[in-house]
């Protein structure tokens, strides 16, 4: 029996595939240990008994799946699992379904990379202390200036700051963004580029700076922004 509890392996795995989705193979050593979590992954493709540490409540199923090969391998919730979100948060199962199709993942490449880039920065923003569960993060909204963000450090993905308007945001706003922190009385937009060499003058950018800069002023009191984060597979690639 493997007994769920807040902190284990296994806990922070599930929670951060509650909000990403999916999170690649070939990256487990972001998480830690890429042996541990390797066996672990591959042991958990096979039913297994759950114990809810907290609830005593109880489940048997297969936790995760393994889907496609090489660079593409995905570790994803299994289907039958899924109801163990809520044993993460009671918002975690409907964040879930809202953001990734009802747990239908499109099987193209473009997806796919974009998934794995902000799994990737999340996981590490996840790891650094930042608190990155939307279902956790209050609300951010467009209608007045107000104090909505969280003094202690936090990660909004792009997904969810496209919502924040009652119509979805320009699809070219935020596409190179995987989302934007919130620390220290600064905004910082997100980038997760992996190999690719980025171009920051786009109007893709300017977009985002400037929408970004309104956000924060609405929610945070922040009128300017100066500085992003860039997470990539190699200092010459920010270079």
């Amino acid at each position: 029996m493997i007994q769920f509890r807040a902190g284990s392996h296994v806990s922070e795995l599930v929670t951060l595939l509650s909000f990403v989705g999916e999170f690649p193979f070939q990256s487990l050593d972001m998480l830690g240990s890429k042996r541990v979590y390797k066996a672990l992954i591959v042991k958990l493709t096979q039913p297994q008994r759950f114990r809810n540490s907290q609830t005593g409540e109880e489940m048997t199923c297969r936790l995760f799946t393994l889907n496609g090969g090489g660079r593409a391998k995905t570790v994803r919730l299994y289907k039958q699992a899924l109801p163990i979100l809520n044993w993460i948060h009671p918002d975690a199962y409907q964040y879930y379904m809202d953001s990734f199709w009802n747990h239908h993942f499109p099987g193209d490449n473009q997806h796919l990379d974009r998934n794995h880039r902000v799994a990737e920065a999340a996981a590490l923003c996840m790891r650094s202390g930042l608190e990155v569960r939307p279902y956790i993060l209050p609300k951010l909204q467009n209608k007045q200036i107000l104090s909505i963000v969280s003094r202690e450090p936090s990660l909004y993905l792009s997904r969810d700051i496209k919502r924040v308007s009652d119509t979805e945001l320009n699809k070219t706003s935020f596409t190179r963004t995987i989302g934007a922190v919130f620390a220290s009385g600064n905004c910082y937009a997100v980038y997760s580029t992996r190999k690719p060499a980025m171009k920051w003058n786009g109007m893709g950018e300017f977009k985002t700076l400037h929408g970004l800069i309104e956000l924060s002023r609405l929610n945070a009191g922040i009128s300017s922004m100066d500085s992003a984060i860039l997470f990539g597979t190699s200092e010459e690639i920010v270079l």
